[in-house]
């Protein structure tokens, strides 16, 4: 991942994926949102 926000891409995108399989978060809407936030991070 570019630019140098790429360890707080990494967390966001892993933490969706543990909300998703362990916390009962909705497994579309959750990685969607997560996705979003991390390409606004991106240069």
């Amino acid at each position: 991942m570019p630019g140098p926000n790429y360890r707080q891409i990494g967390k966001t995108m892993m933490d969706a994926v543990e909300m998703s399989v362990f916390g009962g978060a909705d497994v579309e809407a959750t990685p969607a949102d997560a996705r979003a936030n991390a390409r606004a991070l991106m240069p």
